[in-house]
C-alpha cells in the first residue's frame, strides 16, 4: 500500500476500535455513562457523558476518506455532542484526506489544538526486549486485576476528582465492568506484566481483519522504567501476525515541547513508522 491507501486503513481501523470499545458496553454500562456513538463521514463520532479520563472518549475520527467531509457532518457531530450536553467538540483527521476540510472546520469554529502522532508497523518479528519482567496474555479469572492496574497506572486519572482520593475511587463503576469486558473477548488481546506474579502492566490489542489496532497501554508508576510496554508491545505484534493479521497501527501523543517522550520512543524503538502528526480540532459549542 502507498501512504495514502496506509493512512486510510489505519483511520478506518481506528475508528473501528472506537466503534467495537461502544458495542463492548453493556446497556447499563452505555446508560450509567452516556455513551454514545454514530458512523458519519465514513468514521465515527463517539460520546461519553461521564468520562473519568476528561474528554478522550468523545472524539470524531476517520471522515473524510469514504465520504466527503461537509458541513453536514460536523453539523451532525455537534448535534451529537449536545444531546449529551457536551460542548467540547474534537475532530481529528488526517493530514491526507483531501478537500478543504481545514476551511470548513475553521468555519464551525474549531481550532486547532494539540497533536497525536499515528505509526504503522509490519509483522516482522520485533526486536528483542529485555525485562525482568513476565509477559504474557491475561487470563479470564485476572480481569478484576487488569480492570485496577488498566485504571490506577492511567495518568490523567490524578487531575480527575479528589487528588487525594485513590485513583480507583474517582472512577465511575460502570467503566470498571467495561474495561472487564475486554478480557476474553473474540476481537480483542489483553496483555498483561507480572514482577514477581504480581500484574503491574496491562495493555491490550484490536483486531479488525487483517490488521491490529495496539491500544490501552499503562504501567503502574512505581513500575516504570522497568521494560514493560516494549515488551508488551512485541508480544501484541506477535500475536497479531499469529492471527493472521498483516500490519499493526497505533498513535499517541506528540512531544510538541520538544522533550523526550517515552512512549514515542518506545514505539520507534518497537520499528514502527511515522505516518503523520495529525492536529485536534477543537470548539466550544
Amino acid at each position: 500500500m502507498d501512504e495514502r491507501q496506509l493512512a486510510e486503513s489505519a483511520e478506518h481501523l481506528e475508528a473501528e476500535y472506537m466503534a467495537s470499545m461502544f458495542d463492548l458496553a453493556a446497556p447499563a454500562v452505555r446508560d450509567g455513562l452516556g455513551m454514545e456513538y454514530e458512523r458519519l463521514g465514513g468514521g465515527v463520532a463517539t460520546v461519553m457523558t461521564h468520562d473519568p479520563t476528561g474528554g478522550d472518549w468523545s472524539r470524531v475520527v476517520g471522515t473524510g476518506w469514504s465520504a466527503p467531509f461537509d458541513h453536514e457532518v460536523v453539523d451532525r457531530a455537534v448535534a451529537l455532542f449536545l444531546r449529551h450536553d457536551l460542548h467540547r467538540v474534537m475532530f481529528q483527521v488526517s493530514p491526507l484526506v483531501e478537500g478543504r476540510w481545514e476551511e470548513l472546520l475553521e468555519a464551525h469554529g474549531f481550532v486547532p489544538d494539540g497533536a497525536w502522532v499515528k505509526f504503522v508497523r509490519d509483522l516482522a518479528p520485533p526486536p528483542l526486549v529485555h525485562t525482568r519482567l513476565e509477559v504474557r496474555p491475561i487470563r479470564s479469572d485476572e480481569a478484576d486485576d487488569y480492570t485496577r492496574v488498566y485504571w490506577s497506572a492511567m495518568e490523567p486519572m490524578a487531575s480527575v476528582g479528589d487528588p487525594d482520593a485513590p485513583p480507583l475511587a474517582t472512577v465511575p463503576h460502570h467503566c470498571l465492568e467495561w474495561t472487564r469486558m475486554q478480557v476474553g473477548h473474540p476481537s480483542w488481546r489483553t496483555f498483561g506484566a507480572f514482577d514477581s506474579g504480581e500484574l503491574v502492566a496491562v495493555s491490550s490489542l484490536f483486531i479488525d481483519g487483517s490488521a491490529g489496532e495496539l491500544m490501552g497501554a499503562y504501567t503502574l508508576p512505581e513500575h516504570r522504567g522497568r521494560g514493560a510496554q516494549t515488551a508488551m508491545m512485541a508480544a501484541r505484534i506477535r500475536a497479531a501476525a499469529a492471527v493472521g493479521c498483516r500490519w499493526v497501527c497505533t498513535e499517541t501523543r506528540s512531544s510538541e515541547t520538544g522533550q523526550p517522550s517515552s512512549a514515542l520512543n518506545n514505539i520507534r524503538r518497537m520499528g514502527f513508522l511515522e505516518l503523520y502528526e495529525r492536529r485536534n480540532w477543537l470548539a466550544e459549542v
